[in-house]
């Protein structure tokens, strides 16, 4: 990364307990460092604002996403996604493509959280979800 793309590039910084998120270019005009002076700052890269790489429209606003957490810790295959209208859909990682769909798992409740599990000794797929 070159000098002048560094300057521009958003930083998050730490100054005296301070949390500070900006370009290093702002951050030394806004400090007024000098080249006599030294100051000990913290950073790291900002996070960038995600780009769209897949869109999958929904009639209902989403409430809560979960991946799939498998028993032995292996990668997350499905996921599954909440609405506010109470219903529940299973969506498979890869392609995204919905595998099952539940309606008014939660009759006029927003699904608030919910935990998907998958064990395979017993062959089972269990999702536990919550509501107000």
């Amino acid at each position: 990364m070159s000098p002048d793309e560094i300057k521009s590039r958003k930083l998050s910084f730490m100054v005296k307990n301070v949390f500070l998120t900006q370009t290093l270019q702002d951050l030394l005009d806004k400090v007024g460092v000098n080249a006599e002076e030294s100051v000990e700052i913290w950073y790291t890269f900002a996070l960038e604002k995600p780009k769209l790489t897949k869109s999958s429209p929904q009639e209902e606003w989403v409430s809560v996403v979960k991946s799939l957490s498998h028993i032995m810790n292996e990668k997350a295959k499905t996921y599954i996604v909440g609405f506010f209208n109470g219903d529940l859909k299973v969506f498979d990682k890869q392609d995204h493509k919905e595998v099952f769909s539940v309606r008014q798992l939660h009759q006029d409740s927003i699904i608030e959280d919910a935990l998907f599990l998958r064990n395979d000794n017993l062959e089972k797929k269990i999702v536990i979800t919550c509501s107000s």
